[in-house]
Parts: C-alpha cells; structure tokens; sequence
C-alpha cells in the first residue's frame, strides 16, 4: 500500500487578550502571543520552525487574516515572511471577531451584543468577502492565493463551504468532530482523509478519532499536539496508514508550547510535554518514509481534490487513554514537566 499523506497544520492568529470582557484594562495580543517567549527562549512559531526545518517538512500554517481591523498590516505580515523564508505553506484562517474592531465605538458596543465568532453563522455573501480580503492580505505580505480555509475554532457549517466556493477557495479544513459540531448534520460523518465534495469544496477535517471515556463509552477526540499523547497519535497513524486513511490532519496552535504560570509564580513557561510530543511525532514521520509522506494543503491540494474518500472509525486503546489523561494531568500541575 502505498504511503499516506499526513499534514502538520498550525493555525497561527493573535489573542483577543480579554478586549471584549474588560475592554477598559485589556488590549489585544500580538506578537507575544505567536513566538510565545519564556525563560529566555521563544517556544512558539521559533520552536515549531526549527523542529519542521530539522526535518525538512513543510507543514501549513493556516495564518489569521481578519485581526488586521486593530492590528493593521505590519505584525501578521512579518509572521508570514518568517514562514515563507523557512519554505513553510500559508493558507487562509479567520475569526469574524475581530470584525468588531472597525467600529469606532466597539467599546460601548460591547453593553448591547456580544462579538459574533461563528463563521458558520455568518451568510455566505458576506463571509466570501471577507475570504476575499483575507486572501488579499496574504497577497500582500508574500503568500500566494491561499487554495485553502480554516474557519476559526473549527466552527463549521454548509454556509462555509458556499462562502468558499463563492470565493473561489476548494479544499477546506472545518469540521473538528470531538471539538465543535458542526451547525448541519451533513457535516457530522466527516471524521477523517479527504472527502466528497460538500457545496462543491473539498473538505479535508481535522483527524478525530474514538477513545474510551471515564465513563465507559467511547467519545470523539480532536488529534491535536495538546489533546493526544505521542502513543495515541503512533497508533492512529498506524491504524490510518493500514487502512488507507488519507490524509490525516493533525491540529496545533504556536500557545500550546507554553503554558500559564500557577498562582505564585510569575510569567509563562515552556510546556515541555507538548513540545516533546512535537519532536517524537516527527521523529517517527521521518523514521517511516514508507508509511507517511508529510504533505502540506498546497502540495496535496490536486491530488486530494481526486482523491476517493476512506474513512473507518479510527480507535485508540484503553491503555493509551490512560496514559494521556495521566500525562495530561501531571502537565497541568507541575512547573517543570
């Protein structure tokens, strides 16, 4: 059988940083919150570049385009000729919430509504056109015409998949079942690999798969850096590349590489056990050309668009869900794991 595609996909946006919940005392982040410095080392966009070049994978960095309304240009800008410098893939990822800044008066605003960050919920005329200035400012700072969305926090819908098509966008990464469901019910089987075509665009969802519960009973789970164990995500990649499963996509953001200082302590920190999973998780793609061809959304895009749909349920075993709750736990207490 031949090797399957995995894609390393990053989705790479700036923090509200509590504008919206006390607009008087907070402002949003920016830079701080992509290199995501701590103890005298940057472990979130440096990090990942270094680890991607050690092996020479290009993953996809799904860039935030609509917090240009308080940023402007300049900050997103300087991130995206970082990635196109390390030969890295850049594709388009929106939060509509940043849309509330273009209103002067965003702050009294906030006494009558709240910020709208539902890209699914939004019509498709009116999303198309902010795909359109999206794609616009990636234009701008170096990228190519993204062929490639995320909507922001995996908020999926078919008013989407319209809006993409109208912006003539044809290979998306919405649905992260385990995470967010998505708003239509036709969008509930997408687990896993390419599939059909929905509304005419190819969905290529974040790779979920099921795992026991405390409870008992199965449950979906996200495949990401920060919500599996490197030992799941081995099996998974195994499982997948047994069965044919192609790609599989697996979700990580610049701020899981560090994490919140406790009370009592002062400052961020490195988030060791995340970082580690990075490192074995590419170790082992590289140990197996034979198995797993790192693939980026621009390099499979033709071949995806083709490409026929497989999809049996990926599991992973009790054992292995045992240990990631353990290790997740540990990480969440300790200082220095």
């Amino acid at each position: 059988m031949p090797a399957i595609d995995v894609s390393l996909t990053v989705d790479v946006e700036f923090s509200i940083g509590g504008a919206f919940a006390d607009p008087e005392a907070c402002a949003p982040v920016g830079l701080a919150h992509v290199d995501c410095s701590a103890e005298g080392e940057d472990h979130g966009l440096p990090f990942l570049l270094r680890i991607l070049g050690r092996h020479g994978f290009q993953a996809t960095f799904f860039v935030e385009t609509a917090q240009t309304a308080w940023f402007g240009d300049a900050p997103m800008a300087s991130v995206v000729r970082r990635l196109l410098e390390a030969g890295q893939d850049v594709q388009l990822h929106l939060h509509p919430c940043w849309s509330w800044f273009r209103d002067p008066d965003w702050r009294e605003r906030l006494r009558r509504a709240a910020p709208l960050d539902d890209c699914a919920a939004l019509q498709p005329s009116e999303l198309a056109e902010s795909m359109r200035e999206g794609a616009e400012a990636l234009i701008r700072w170096g990228a190519p015409r993204p062929v490639a969305f995320r909507a922001g926090g995996l908020r999926a819908g078919l008013n989407v998949h319209r809006a993409m098509k109208l912006a003539g966008i044809g290979l998306g990464s919405n649905v992260g079942l385990g995470y967010a469901a998505p708003r239509d019910p036709e969008l509930l089987t997408l687990a896993s690999g390419v599939r059909e075509p929905v509304e005419g665009v190819r969905e290529t969802p974040v790779t979920s798969y099921l795992a026991p519960r405390p409870s008992g009973s199965p449950g979906r789970r996200l495949m990401t850096v920060t919500g599996a164990s490197f030992g799941e995500m081995r099996g998974l990649l195994e499982q997948a590349a047994a069965r044919g499963i192609s790609p599989v996509t697996i979700l990580t953001h610049p701020f899981e590489f560090v994490k919140a200082a406790p009370p009592g302590f002062p400052g961020v920190r490195p988030n060791r056990l995340n970082k580690a999973r990075l490192r074995r998780l590419c170790a082992y793609l590289a140990a197996r050309p034979d198995l797993y061809r790192v693939t980026s959304f621009a390099q499979g895009d033709s071949r995806w668009r083709t490409q026929a749909a497989a999809d049996p349920a990926l599991r992973v075993s009790p054992a292995a869900a045992l240990g990631r709750l353990a290790a997740n736990a540990l990480n969440d207490r300790l200082r220095k794991l």
